[in-house]
Formats: structure tokens, C-alpha cells, sequence
């Protein structure tokens, strides 16, 4: 078991192991101001930068997406289209400095600081969505908080960024398209 770092989150909580399997590249984004590299690297050519794309975790589905992410804000929303990030229904974001947090329904909610560099994922089980960082490379996972019902309607992934901001490394597992 993994416990919490000691100035890196207030609470002891166990890793959530789970293997990286079924995690692909998306190839269908459509993008606003946005550019990917190398296959999976989100950077803004401008301001509110923004990508989404057409395929979703289904109905009470299983699924995630996580990247590697500075500032930009990244999740899962219930509409297909272009809204900005404070549109989104679960993301995860992160701050100059390591702060963490989340969006719910609209709603911004600061986390912990965790260390730069590691992984932040939005996961659903297809009764909650989990906001998760991992410090070992995707090995295992902590909470950012405690996990959220979730919506039962499709959920489609989304990104926004600014100018300086990026997000790496962006996989999705238990996407579908129409």
C-alpha cells in the first residue's frame, strides 16, 4: 500500500492499482486554436485554446482520460462540442506550483499540491468519476478527492489551454463513436 507523502496531500489513502490496458490515442480531436504533436501532446496556438472529440465513455460506461498536464484543464463533459473548460461536468487541472484541482457540474474545487510532473486522470467506473494523480509513471493512483456520482449520459473528453500551458502524454480508454 501507498500512503500520502508527507507535505504532498493531508490525508493517507491507498494507491488505486490499476493496469494501463485498453488506453489508446484518440485521432478524431477536433480542434480550436490547438495543435497536437507527437500524437498525444496538446499545445494552444492562442488563446482559449480548445479541443474535443465525437467519441464518448457510453451511458454508465467504464473509462478515463489522464495526461500529463501545466495549468491546462482536461476531463469529461455530457455535451460534444467546443464549451470552454468551465463547461466541463469532471476535469482535473493543475497550477503553477503543483495545485491540483477539479471541476464538478460547473463547480471549481482546489485539491492538494502533488508534485510537478506526475499524471492527473478523470476515470469512471459507471457509478463514479474518480479525479486521481499518480507520482510513479501511471503505476499507481491517489485521490485528488473523494469520487463523485456519475452522470448517467454519455461523456465526451475535452481540453483547454492557454498560451504556455500544455498537456502530454493524453490517453483514453472506453471511448466509443457513433
Amino acid at each position: 500500500m501507498i500512503s500520502a507523502i508527507h507535505g504532498i496531500i493531508s490525508k493517507s489513502a491507498p494507491a488505486v492499482i490499476t493496469p494501463p490496458t485498453g488506453l489508446v490515442i484518440l485521432n478524431d480531436w477536433v480542434l480550436t486554436r490547438m495543435e497536437i504533436i507527437n500524437g498525444n501532446d496538446f499545445r494552444p496556438l492562442d488563446g482559449d485554446a480548445r479541443a474535443y472529440s465525437p467519441s464518448y465513455i457510453p451511458v454508465g460506461g467504464v473509462g478515463e482520460i489522464r495526461g500529463k498536464s501545466f495549468v491546462t484543464i482536461f476531463g469529461l463533459d455530457r455535451l460534444e462540442n467546443s464549451d470552454p473548460y468551465n463547461a466541463l461536468d469532471y476535469a482535473v487541472w493543475r497550477g503553477n506550483g503543483g495545485l491540483v484541482g477539479t471541476w464538478q457540474n460547473n463547480v471549481e474545487k482546489l485539491g492538494d499540491y502533488v508534485p510537478v510532473g506526475s499524471y492527473e486522470r478523470v476515470r469512471c467506473d459507471g457509478s463514479f468519476v474518480y479525479f486521481e494523480y499518480s507520482i510513479d509513471d501511471t503505476l499507481s493512483w491517489l485521490p485528488i478527492q473523494a469520487p463523485v456520482p456519475q452522470l448517467q449520459e454519455k461523456l465526451y473528453p475535452k481540453v483547454s489551454t492557454d498560451p504556455g500551458e500544455y498537456l502530454d502524454d493524453v490517453f483514453v480508454s472506453g471511448m466509443v463513436k457513433d
